[in-house]
Protein backbone atom coordinates (compact mmCIF):
# COMPACT_ATOMS: atom_id res chain seq x y z
CA UNK A 1 0.00 0.00 0.00
CA UNK A 2 1.57 3.47 -0.97
CA UNK A 3 1.75 5.58 2.01
CA UNK A 4 4.19 8.28 2.80
CA UNK A 5 7.55 8.26 4.43
CA UNK A 6 9.14 10.64 7.18
CA UNK A 7 10.78 13.50 6.06
CA UNK A 8 14.69 13.46 7.26
CA UNK A 9 13.89 16.65 9.42
CA UNK A 10 10.95 15.18 11.07
CA UNK A 11 11.40 14.27 14.95
CA UNK A 12 8.82 12.51 16.52
CA UNK A 13 6.16 15.00 18.14
CA UNK A 14 6.68 16.02 21.63
CA UNK A 15 3.72 14.33 23.01
CA UNK A 16 4.73 11.35 21.03
CA UNK A 17 7.58 10.59 22.66
CA UNK A 18 6.76 11.61 26.38
CA UNK A 19 3.31 8.96 26.04
CA UNK A 20 5.68 6.50 25.24
CA UNK A 21 8.49 6.91 27.46
CA UNK A 22 5.08 6.77 30.26
CA UNK A 23 4.30 3.67 28.71
CA UNK A 24 7.93 2.42 29.28
CA UNK A 25 7.82 3.60 32.83
CA UNK A 26 4.60 1.76 33.49
CA UNK A 27 7.13 -1.63 32.25
CA UNK A 28 8.86 -3.37 35.46
CA UNK A 29 10.44 -5.72 32.94
CA UNK A 30 11.41 -5.92 29.41
CA UNK A 31 13.55 -8.45 28.62
CA UNK A 32 15.82 -5.75 26.55
CA UNK A 33 13.46 -4.85 24.32
CA UNK A 34 13.09 -1.09 25.59
CA UNK A 35 16.95 -0.93 25.42
CA UNK A 36 16.84 1.51 22.48
CA UNK A 37 14.06 3.69 24.20
CA UNK A 38 15.86 6.55 25.80
CA UNK A 39 15.04 10.24 26.25
CA UNK A 40 17.78 11.14 23.92
CA UNK A 41 17.08 9.51 21.29
CA UNK A 42 13.92 9.93 19.04
CA UNK A 43 11.10 7.05 18.20
CA UNK A 44 10.61 7.61 14.63
CA UNK A 45 14.50 7.62 13.74
CA UNK A 46 14.85 11.34 13.30
CA UNK A 47 15.66 10.34 9.61
CA UNK A 48 19.08 9.69 10.57
CA UNK A 49 18.92 7.04 13.05
CA UNK A 50 17.53 3.53 13.96
CA UNK A 51 13.29 3.62 15.15
CA UNK A 52 12.68 2.59 18.46
CA UNK A 53 12.11 -1.90 18.71
CA UNK A 54 8.30 -1.81 18.53
CA UNK A 55 7.86 1.34 17.03
CA UNK A 56 6.50 2.40 13.17
CA UNK A 57 6.25 6.05 12.10
CA UNK A 58 5.20 5.78 8.43
CA UNK A 59 3.18 3.14 6.50
CA UNK A 60 5.22 1.33 4.00
CA UNK A 61 5.39 -2.25 4.85
CA UNK A 62 6.27 -1.48 8.27
CA UNK A 63 2.54 -2.69 9.65
CA UNK A 64 2.59 -6.87 9.44
CA UNK A 65 -0.09 -8.53 7.94
CA UNK A 66 -3.57 -7.07 7.33
CA UNK A 67 -2.85 -4.27 10.03
CA UNK A 68 -2.57 -1.68 7.28
CA UNK A 69 -5.99 -0.81 7.51
CA UNK A 70 -6.59 3.01 7.46
CA UNK A 71 -2.88 3.30 7.47
CA UNK A 72 -2.25 4.58 3.50
CA UNK A 73 -2.97 7.88 2.34
CA UNK A 74 -5.23 8.52 5.23
CA UNK A 75 -1.64 8.55 7.57
CA UNK A 76 -0.54 11.86 8.95
CA UNK A 77 2.49 12.76 7.07
CA UNK A 78 5.11 15.03 9.20
CA UNK A 79 4.18 18.16 10.22
CA UNK A 80 5.68 21.22 12.07
CA UNK A 81 5.09 19.10 15.37
CA UNK A 82 7.00 16.61 13.99
CA UNK A 83 6.41 12.73 12.83
CA UNK A 84 3.43 10.49 14.24
CA UNK A 85 3.56 6.89 15.50
CA UNK A 86 1.23 4.85 14.35
CA UNK A 87 1.89 1.73 15.30
CA UNK A 88 3.08 0.30 18.85
CA UNK A 89 3.69 -3.35 18.22
CA UNK A 90 5.73 -5.98 21.13
CA UNK A 91 2.83 -9.20 20.30
CA UNK A 92 4.97 -9.52 16.54
CA UNK A 93 7.40 -12.34 17.12
CA UNK A 94 9.65 -11.27 14.55
CA UNK A 95 9.97 -8.25 16.80
CA UNK A 96 10.09 -9.92 20.50
CA UNK A 97 11.93 -12.93 19.32
CA UNK A 98 10.14 -14.31 22.10
CA UNK A 99 10.44 -12.02 24.99
CA UNK A 100 8.00 -10.59 26.54
CA UNK A 101 7.01 -7.20 28.41
CA UNK A 102 5.73 -7.23 31.87
CA UNK A 103 4.49 -4.19 34.12
CA UNK A 104 0.66 -2.30 32.99
CA UNK A 105 -0.39 -0.54 30.14
CA UNK A 106 0.34 3.38 30.69
CA UNK A 107 -2.91 5.94 30.47
CA UNK A 108 -0.78 8.11 28.74
CA UNK A 109 -0.70 6.04 25.46
CA UNK A 110 -3.98 7.86 24.90
CA UNK A 111 -2.04 10.58 23.60
CA UNK A 112 -0.59 9.01 20.46
CA UNK A 113 -3.68 9.93 19.00
CA UNK A 114 -2.62 8.86 15.03
CA UNK A 115 -2.05 5.34 16.46
CA UNK A 116 -3.27 2.44 13.82
CA UNK A 117 -2.09 -0.47 15.76
CA UNK A 118 -1.59 -1.35 19.41
CA UNK A 119 -0.20 -4.78 19.31
CA UNK A 120 0.55 -6.48 23.30
CA UNK A 121 -0.43 -9.80 22.44
CA UNK A 122 1.27 -12.51 24.43
CA UNK A 123 2.95 -10.62 27.05
CA UNK A 124 2.85 -10.23 30.73
CA UNK A 125 1.12 -7.50 31.42
CA UNK A 126 -1.30 -7.33 34.31
CA UNK A 127 -3.67 -4.42 36.21
CA UNK A 128 -6.76 -2.99 33.64
CA UNK A 129 -6.95 -1.73 30.49
CA UNK A 130 -6.39 2.13 29.98
CA UNK A 131 -9.20 4.27 28.32
CA UNK A 132 -7.64 4.69 24.80
CA UNK A 133 -11.33 6.13 23.80
CA UNK A 134 -9.29 9.11 22.12
CA UNK A 135 -7.55 7.59 18.94
CA UNK A 136 -10.45 8.05 16.62
CA UNK A 137 -8.18 6.20 14.08
CA UNK A 138 -6.78 3.10 15.91
CA UNK A 139 -7.74 0.02 13.86
CA UNK A 140 -6.24 -3.10 16.02
CA UNK A 141 -6.45 -3.49 19.99
CA UNK A 142 -4.75 -6.49 20.21
CA UNK A 143 -4.16 -7.29 23.85
CA UNK A 144 -5.03 -11.43 24.35
CA UNK A 145 -2.78 -13.93 26.00
CA UNK A 146 -1.66 -11.38 29.25
CA UNK A 147 -2.97 -11.17 32.39
CA UNK A 148 -4.81 -7.70 32.32
CA UNK A 149 -7.99 -8.04 35.10
CA UNK A 150 -10.87 -5.36 35.18
CA UNK A 151 -14.08 -4.74 33.41
CA UNK A 152 -13.98 -5.02 29.37
CA UNK A 153 -13.33 -1.23 27.63
CA UNK A 154 -16.92 0.19 27.11
CA UNK A 155 -14.93 2.80 25.22
CA UNK A 156 -13.94 0.65 22.46
CA UNK A 157 -17.49 0.83 21.09
CA UNK A 158 -16.78 4.49 20.04
CA UNK A 159 -13.95 3.96 17.97
CA UNK A 160 -15.52 4.32 14.22
CA UNK A 161 -12.01 2.54 12.87
CA UNK A 162 -12.04 -0.31 15.23
CA UNK A 163 -11.40 -3.22 12.75
CA UNK A 164 -9.63 -6.05 15.61
CA UNK A 165 -10.29 -6.10 18.99
CA UNK A 166 -8.68 -9.17 20.61
CA UNK A 167 -8.67 -9.25 24.65
CA UNK A 168 -8.97 -13.56 25.22
CA UNK A 169 -6.91 -15.38 27.34
CA UNK A 170 -6.79 -12.53 30.02
CA UNK A 171 -8.40 -12.32 33.58
CA UNK A 172 -11.54 -9.60 32.45
CA UNK A 173 -14.69 -9.53 34.84
CA UNK A 174 -17.81 -8.21 33.89
CA UNK A 175 -20.63 -8.47 31.10
CA UNK A 176 -19.90 -7.26 27.21
CA UNK A 177 -20.60 -3.52 26.98
CA UNK A 178 -23.70 -2.52 25.59
CA UNK A 179 -21.22 0.46 24.08
CA UNK A 180 -20.05 -2.14 21.64
CA UNK A 181 -23.26 -2.26 19.74
CA UNK A 182 -21.61 1.46 18.18
CA UNK A 183 -19.00 -0.61 16.40
CA UNK A 184 -19.62 0.11 12.69
CA UNK A 185 -16.68 -1.68 11.06
CA UNK A 186 -17.75 -4.90 11.68
CA UNK A 187 -21.57 -5.25 10.22
CA UNK A 188 -23.32 -8.65 10.76
CA UNK A 189 -21.86 -10.33 7.73
CA UNK A 190 -18.56 -9.16 8.45
CA UNK A 191 -16.57 -11.82 9.90
CA UNK A 192 -16.00 -11.42 13.39
CA UNK A 193 -12.87 -10.04 14.85
CA UNK A 194 -13.77 -9.65 18.57
CA UNK A 195 -12.30 -12.13 20.85
CA UNK A 196 -13.07 -12.39 24.59
CA UNK A 197 -13.11 -16.00 25.74
CA UNK A 198 -10.89 -17.63 27.58
CA UNK A 199 -11.50 -15.03 30.46
CA UNK A 200 -13.42 -17.28 33.00
CA UNK A 201 -14.87 -14.01 34.90
CA UNK A 202 -16.76 -12.67 31.82
CA UNK A 203 -20.50 -13.00 32.80
CA UNK A 204 -23.95 -11.88 31.69
CA UNK A 205 -25.58 -12.17 28.67
CA UNK A 206 -24.66 -11.44 24.69
CA UNK A 207 -26.38 -8.14 23.65
CA UNK A 208 -28.25 -8.84 20.48
CA UNK A 209 -26.49 -6.35 18.30
CA UNK A 210 -23.14 -8.32 18.85
CA UNK A 211 -24.77 -11.90 17.76
CA UNK A 212 -22.17 -13.39 15.26
CA UNK A 213 -19.62 -10.64 15.96
CA UNK A 214 -17.67 -12.29 18.78
CA UNK A 215 -15.63 -15.17 18.43
CA UNK A 216 -16.64 -17.66 20.96
CA UNK A 217 -17.29 -17.61 24.30
CA UNK A 218 -15.74 -21.26 25.58
CA UNK A 219 -13.77 -20.17 28.56
CA UNK A 220 -15.86 -17.48 30.14
CA UNK A 221 -19.45 -17.56 31.92
CA UNK A 222 -21.26 -15.25 29.49
CA UNK A 223 -24.79 -17.40 29.35
CA UNK A 224 -25.36 -18.34 25.77
CA UNK A 225 -27.07 -21.51 24.45
CA UNK A 226 -23.43 -23.08 23.03
CA UNK A 227 -21.63 -22.16 25.65
CA UNK A 228 -20.48 -25.16 27.74
CA UNK A 229 -19.46 -23.86 31.15
CA UNK A 230 -20.73 -25.19 33.78
CA UNK A 231 -19.89 -21.68 35.61
CA UNK A 232 -22.26 -19.65 33.17
CA UNK A 233 -24.52 -16.99 35.31
CA UNK A 234 -25.44 -13.59 35.75
CA UNK A 235 -22.48 -10.98 37.06
CA UNK A 236 -22.57 -10.22 40.47
CA UNK A 237 -21.09 -7.61 42.45
CA UNK A 238 -22.14 -8.51 46.33
CA UNK A 239 -22.28 -11.52 48.21
CA UNK A 240 -25.76 -12.78 49.62
CA UNK A 241 -26.37 -11.14 53.19
CA UNK A 242 -28.30 -12.35 55.88
CA UNK A 243 -30.20 -9.80 58.64
CA UNK A 244 -31.86 -10.16 61.41
CA UNK A 245 -34.08 -7.47 59.94
CA UNK A 246 -34.91 -9.67 57.09
CA UNK A 247 -35.65 -12.68 59.10
CA UNK A 248 -32.73 -14.42 58.61
CA UNK A 249 -30.76 -16.78 60.85
CA UNK A 250 -29.48 -20.15 62.49
CA UNK A 251 -31.91 -21.26 64.92
CA UNK A 252 -30.81 -23.80 67.08
CA UNK A 253 -31.77 -25.32 70.24
CA UNK A 254 -29.94 -24.68 73.73
CA UNK A 255 -29.03 -28.50 73.80
CA UNK A 256 -28.84 -31.78 72.17
CA UNK A 257 -29.76 -34.68 73.97
CA UNK A 258 -28.92 -37.38 71.28
CA UNK A 259 -25.07 -37.16 70.36
CA UNK A 260 -26.62 -38.90 67.24
CA UNK A 261 -28.13 -36.57 65.93
CA UNK A 262 -27.86 -32.78 64.65
CA UNK A 263 -31.30 -30.34 64.68
CA UNK A 264 -31.34 -26.58 63.57
CA UNK A 265 -33.51 -25.05 61.16
CA UNK A 266 -32.30 -21.75 59.18
CA UNK A 267 -33.92 -19.07 57.18
CA UNK A 268 -33.50 -17.38 53.76
CA UNK A 269 -30.34 -15.31 52.84
CA UNK A 270 -30.87 -12.85 50.39
CA UNK A 271 -29.13 -11.63 47.12
CA UNK A 272 -31.32 -9.32 45.10
CA UNK A 273 -28.60 -9.20 41.97
CA UNK A 274 -28.28 -13.42 41.23
CA UNK A 275 -30.22 -15.02 43.66
CA UNK A 276 -29.34 -18.01 45.41
CA UNK A 277 -27.75 -21.41 44.01
CA UNK A 278 -27.24 -23.74 46.79
CA UNK A 279 -26.96 -24.01 50.51
CA UNK A 280 -24.24 -25.81 52.60
CA UNK A 281 -24.03 -26.57 56.44
CA UNK A 282 -21.44 -27.59 58.43
CA UNK A 283 -20.46 -28.10 62.32
CA UNK A 284 -17.62 -26.77 64.18
CA UNK A 285 -16.30 -26.85 68.36
CA UNK A 286 -15.49 -23.21 67.72
CA UNK A 287 -16.15 -20.60 65.44
CA UNK A 288 -12.86 -21.08 63.64
CA UNK A 289 -13.61 -21.45 59.35
CA UNK A 290 -13.76 -24.00 57.85
CA UNK A 291 -15.93 -26.14 60.53
CA UNK A 292 -14.24 -29.23 61.01
CA UNK A 293 -16.49 -31.21 63.01
CA UNK A 294 -18.53 -31.91 59.98
CA UNK A 295 -17.37 -30.30 57.15
CA UNK A 296 -19.53 -28.11 54.74
CA UNK A 297 -21.73 -30.14 52.71
CA UNK A 298 -25.07 -29.44 50.49
CA UNK A 299 -28.01 -28.85 52.44
CA UNK A 300 -30.93 -31.61 51.10
CA UNK A 301 -33.14 -31.14 54.32
CA UNK A 302 -36.85 -29.94 54.05
CA UNK A 303 -38.88 -26.44 54.05
CA UNK A 304 -41.43 -25.48 56.14
CA UNK A 305 -42.85 -22.09 57.26
CA UNK A 306 -43.04 -20.88 60.97
CA UNK A 307 -44.49 -17.53 62.48
CA UNK A 308 -41.57 -15.97 64.78
CA UNK A 309 -40.06 -13.24 66.37
CA UNK A 310 -36.78 -12.78 65.68
CA UNK A 311 -35.71 -9.75 68.37
CA UNK A 312 -38.19 -7.20 68.46
CA UNK A 313 -39.60 -7.78 65.24
CA UNK A 314 -42.35 -10.33 63.91
CA UNK A 315 -42.03 -12.79 61.13
CA UNK A 316 -45.59 -14.61 59.70
CA UNK A 317 -44.60 -17.43 57.96
CA UNK A 318 -40.83 -17.28 57.85
CA UNK A 319 -39.74 -20.32 55.46
CA UNK A 320 -37.47 -22.45 57.35
CA UNK A 321 -34.95 -24.93 56.19
CA UNK A 322 -35.20 -27.74 58.89
CA UNK A 323 -31.90 -30.03 59.19
CA UNK A 324 -32.45 -33.69 61.33
CA UNK A 325 -28.99 -35.49 60.27
CA UNK A 326 -27.51 -38.27 61.82
CA UNK A 327 -23.77 -38.24 61.53
CA UNK A 328 -22.34 -41.80 59.65
CA UNK A 329 -20.12 -43.43 62.42
CA UNK A 330 -19.51 -40.27 64.45
CA UNK A 331 -21.64 -39.75 68.29
CA UNK A 332 -21.08 -36.29 69.64
CA UNK A 333 -19.34 -35.42 73.15
CA UNK A 334 -21.10 -35.53 75.98
CA UNK A 335 -21.14 -31.67 77.41
CA UNK A 336 -19.46 -30.07 74.41
CA UNK A 337 -20.40 -27.27 73.03
CA UNK A 338 -20.62 -27.02 69.16
CA UNK A 339 -21.83 -24.48 66.70
CA UNK A 340 -23.84 -24.64 63.26
CA UNK A 341 -22.22 -22.72 60.26
CA UNK A 342 -24.61 -22.10 57.64
CA UNK A 343 -23.57 -21.09 54.14
CA UNK A 344 -25.12 -19.41 51.34
CA UNK A 345 -23.88 -19.26 47.30
CA UNK A 346 -24.93 -16.98 45.01
CA UNK A 347 -25.87 -17.22 40.88
CA UNK A 348 -23.32 -14.71 40.34
CA UNK A 349 -19.92 -14.94 38.21
CA UNK A 350 -17.37 -15.35 40.11
CA UNK A 351 -19.57 -17.08 43.05
CA UNK A 352 -19.64 -15.55 46.21
CA UNK A 353 -20.86 -16.96 49.57
CA UNK A 354 -21.70 -15.62 53.31
CA UNK A 355 -21.19 -17.86 56.31
CA UNK A 356 -22.97 -17.34 59.38
CA UNK A 357 -22.77 -19.09 62.69
CA UNK A 358 -25.28 -20.19 65.36
CA UNK A 359 -25.19 -19.63 69.16
CA UNK A 360 -23.41 -22.63 71.13
CA UNK A 361 -25.19 -25.85 71.44
CA UNK A 362 -24.35 -28.18 74.31
CA UNK A 363 -24.61 -31.88 73.75
CA UNK A 364 -26.39 -33.20 77.17
CA UNK A 365 -28.60 -36.60 77.87
CA UNK A 366 -29.65 -35.03 80.89
CA UNK A 367 -31.11 -31.63 79.62
CA UNK A 368 -34.88 -31.68 78.78
CA UNK A 369 -34.54 -31.31 74.65
CA UNK A 370 -36.01 -27.81 73.32
CA UNK A 371 -38.35 -28.49 70.66
CA UNK A 372 -40.18 -25.57 70.38
CA UNK A 373 -39.51 -23.34 67.85
CA UNK A 374 -40.06 -19.76 69.44
CA UNK A 375 -37.11 -21.52 71.92
CA UNK A 376 -34.48 -21.61 69.80
CA UNK A 377 -31.72 -18.59 69.71
CA UNK A 378 -30.93 -16.85 66.72
CA UNK A 379 -27.10 -15.87 66.11
CA UNK A 380 -25.90 -13.51 62.63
Amino acid sequence: MAGWAPAAHAATAASDKAALLAFKSNITSDAGLLRTWSASTDPCGDGNGTPWVGISCNCNGSLPGDFDLLCGEEAAPPTDNGSRVLALNFGDILISEGRKLSGQISPALDQLTELRLLNLRQNQLTGTIPYLGDLEFLANILLDSNQLTGNLPAWAGNLNNLTNLWLDNNNLTGSIPQDWCNLTVAPPDYPSNITISNNPRLCGTVPACLSGRVDGFYGTSILTPTNPSSLAGFCDSTPPSCSATDGCGVFVPQYWTNPTQILFNFSNFQDSESGISRYMWGLGNGTDYPPTVITLRNFSGLNTTADMTIGDQYFPNLVLHQVNYTPPGKTLIDSMDYRVFVQAVNVGVPRKMTTIISDQVEVTRCAIQFLAMWSWDMNI
